[in-house]
């Protein structure tokens, strides 16, 4: 082997990361704004040895479904091994049912794509880490349940007062 041959130490092993940050239409009742949830998912992303930030994938729109814009297109990107690990801040960013995330998850892991949250530690590698991030999307999809029966039973007592 000539020296030219040889790995140099000095190649970059990157891990080229993605970003997901999304918010539902109602801006104003959100804990984390798009901007909040960036600013997070960067500064994570610079305190991790050899990533490297490549995309930014983003929607205004409910969890509740996969048809969003910017999730389509992070999974266009994954297919085509334009990065390599999906960063979001949390899981319910990602999905609000257990479904949705499982199918994520899949599609994923079919592009050779891993799986990463700044604010919840597990290990989609391991078979408790897989179980962590479903429990996770069960609290998720209950979190969204009680939320809709929360405003319907305010629109139902608005109704009642004649509002």
């Amino acid at each position: 082997m000539s020296v030219s041959d040889k790995p140099s130490p000095f190649v970059s092993s990157a891990v080229r990361v993605a970003t997901y940050t999304r918010i539902s239409t109602d801006e104003e009742h959100q804990p984390f704004s798009l901007e909040a949830q960036a600013q997070r998912l960067g500064s994570y992303i610079q305190s991790q040895d050899s990533w490297q930030l490549v995309h930014r994938f983003t929607d205004q729109m409910s969890g509740s479904t996969l048809d969003r814009p910017g999730l389509q297109q992070a999974f266009a990107f994954a297919r085509a091994k334009r990065y390599d690990m999906l960063l979001v801040y949390r899981v319910d960013r990602l999905s609000r049912s257990v479904r949705g995330l499982a199918q994520i998850l899949e599609d994923l892991d079919h592009a050779g794509v891993s799986f990463r949250s700044a604010t919840e530690p597990f290990d989609t590698g391991t078979a408790a880490g897989r179980m962590m991030v479903q429990m996770l999307g069960v609290f998720a999809e209950f979190e969204r349940a009680t939320l809709i029966d929360r405003v319907i039973a305010g629109m139902e007592r608005k109704a009642a007062r004649g509002e």
